[in-house]
């Protein structure tokens, strides 16, 4: 009986460990070291004509399909909160893009910045790129390493979305990935 009490005692200690780890370190669970410098603070109004705030629902209609001429074909209604989060994470892109050149001394030649799902919600993906020869073959280091953008990409970036006096903040992490160059088939 007393063993498994102990037994059942350990299996909950590590459930707890690795969630823990899940929540406050997720790079560990994923592989992607998330960024360690300076955190940043951003804010965007959005005042597309396009994007309505709808009160009584506590929602946003937005344009879910836009056709090639530039003229909405559809709408999509969503939570506000949820709404907000996912701009959140695009506004933080956006900002992260502009103060990284500044951050590492220069251009940011062979450096993409992104949103990307695979994480606990969505964060902003910095990748330098791995050139590689026309066999597809590694040919050379990135322009810029890995662990300078480690230090440099702000580690998150804390983000207010306004619309119609309604207003949403969010901490949306960066991570920072070395990826292989595309090559061209």
């Amino acid at each position: 009986m007393k063993r498994r009490a102990l037994l059942g005692a350990a299996g909950s200690a590590g459930l707890v460990g690795v969630t823990a780890v899940d929540l406050f370190a997720p790079e560990l669970i994923v592989g992607s070291p998330q960024a360690d410098g300076k955190p940043i603070a951003t804010e965007r109004t959005v005042t597309d004509a396009d994007i309505e705030f709808l009160p009584d629902q506590n929602a946003v209609r937005w344009p879910g399909l836009v056709g090639t001429d530039g003229a909405v074909e559809k709408y999509e209604v969503e939570p506000f909160e949820q709404w907000a989060g996912r701009r959140a994470a695009t506004v933080a892109h956006d900002t992260v893009e502009f103060v990284l050149p500044e951050r590492i001394d220069g251009e940011a030649e062979g450096v993409g910045v992104s949103v990307s799902g695979e994480y606990l919600g969505l964060a902003v993906m910095v990748s330098t790129v791995i050139p590689r020869d026309e066999n597809g073959e590694p040919d050379g280091e990135p322009a810029v390493s890995r662990a300078t953008l480690v230090n440099a990409a702000p580690r998150y970036a804390e983000t207010t979305v306004r619309l119609d006096g309604r207003e949403h903040t969010r901490r949306v992490p960066v991570f920072v990935e070395e990826r292989p160059e595309a090559v061209p088939l």
